[in-house]
């Protein structure tokens, strides 16, 4: 489920642009896009769309 609601969110972003997207079980405010910045956890319990420069990047959970 989470790759289906991380495509839904890439295609989003195409017409709505934002620099962190979280996926997953009670992710409200578990992390902001100025604390990551730019740069996905190496472990991740949640799935992150991160915008790095110009391209949104995925990066599952991985736990």
């Amino acid at each position: 489920m989470d790759d289906w609601l991380a495509a839904i969110g890439v295609e989003t972003f195409k017409s709505a642009s934002f620099s962190l997207g979280v996926i997953g079980f009670e992710v409200s405010g578990c992390t902001d896009a100025s604390t990551l910045a730019g740069k996905l956890p190496q472990t991740r319990d949640i799935g992150y769309l991160l915008l790095q420069g110009d391209a949104l990047h995925y990066g599952a959970a991985n736990t």
